[in-house]
């Protein structure tokens, strides 16, 4: 007996066969986007809020940090007895080797946390300098198969000053070219919801040409030293990234600053010594509805459901011709 299909059947099963297709390049290209590394330090994800309360994923990197986030809030309360100050770092992943061995800058001062009674933790007062003025401090930009891509940590501290052994982390994206950046990972989830924020191209080329200066600066006090020591130098009331490793040591892997490890003491918060804070995006910036990487999940679902009623058609209503062959 041969079996012959009609040709509304063949195209149904063709289109389920495309969709298919489709659906696991999407599932591919989101699993790729995602981050290679895991810091088994992090207890959770941050939440950024610009000053009118709106939680955002993105924005520029050129201009001052303050301009754009007026809070970053944690997943969760800081720990106990690490509730006496605490402060935002930018570290720079390096491609094949552990969270714990990166270097860093701070992207805030040391200063108390502005946490609700057992709320999450919460810190209000950001830098004035730009991400990408940051970058050589942290001995950045990453390289490889991180390219582009860093770790936003809030990190609390104790008296004595200690840190804590954990943090809530964000995974960032930073595009030199473009000078934006957006989340690619809140602690372990990639489905992150915000609004993007786009200040004018004016405001952009008035804040390259203001941090042109700072860079520079801080590119020659990185020269000459040693890629495995995170540089000093950071500006009056932001405590460079060696303060907070341990001394004569290194931390379990991926561990972070272990607990009971000395830190300096938090300095003051004395007002900001460059820069960019007369930059203010925030009056020229369109605010874009971005729902960050949950496009592609709906993408997903959208496909995989035009891909089973697809099927079910084809079932329904593809109809066989039977013919007995010719003796």
């Amino acid at each position: 007996m041969i079996v012959t299909w009609r040709a509304p059947h063949r195209l149904a099963i063709c289109a389920a066969l495309v969709l298919i297709v489709l659906a696991r390049g999407v599932v591919a290209a989101s699993a790729a986007s995602a981050p290679p590394y895991t810091d088994s330090a992090s207890q959770g994800g941050l939440t950024f809020y610009d000053a009118q309360g709106r939680a955002i994923i993105g924005g520029s990197s050129a201009v001052s940090v303050s301009s754009e986030i007026a809070r970053v809030v944690g997943a969760g309360p800081a720990a106990e007895g690490y509730r006496d100050a605490g402060q935002l770092y930018l570290w720079v992943p390096t491609d094949g080797s552990d969270p714990s061995s990166w270097n860093g800058a701070p992207l805030s001062r040391s200063q108390p946390l502005a946490s609700p009674v057992n709320g999450p933790e919460t810190l209000t007062r950001l830098s004035d300098f730009s991400m990408e003025s940051k970058l050589p401090e942290a001995l950045g930009p990453s390289t490889g198969a991180v390219a582009g891509l860093y770790e936003l940590r809030l990190i609390s501290i104790q008296p004595g000053p200690q840190v804590a052994p954990r943090y809530y982390t964000a995974d960032i994206r930073i595009d030199q070219r473009a000078h934006t950046w957006r989340v690619v990972r809140s602690g372990t989830t990639t489905d992150v919801k915000g609004a993007v924020l786009t200040p004018s191209p004016e405001v952009v080329k008035s804040a390259i040409a203001a941090q042109a200066t700072t860079i520079a600066s801080l590119q020659a006090q990185v020269t000459g030293t040693s890629a495995s020591v995170s540089p000093g130098g950071a500006p009056a009331g932001e405590r460079a990234p060696s303060s907070l490793t341990p001394s004569g040591g290194s931390t379990s892997a991926g561990a972070g600053p272990p607990a009971g490890t000395s830190a300096t003491a938090p300095a003051a918060d004395p007002a900001a010594s460059t820069p960019d804070a007369s930059i203010n995006p925030a009056t020229a910036a369109a605010v874009d509805s971005a729902p960050g990487h949950s496009h592609r999940t709906e993408v997903i679902v959208v496909i995989v459901v035009l891909a089973v009623i697809a099927l079910m058609a084809s079932l329904l209503f593809g109809r066989a011709r039977f013919r007995r062959p010719r003796t």
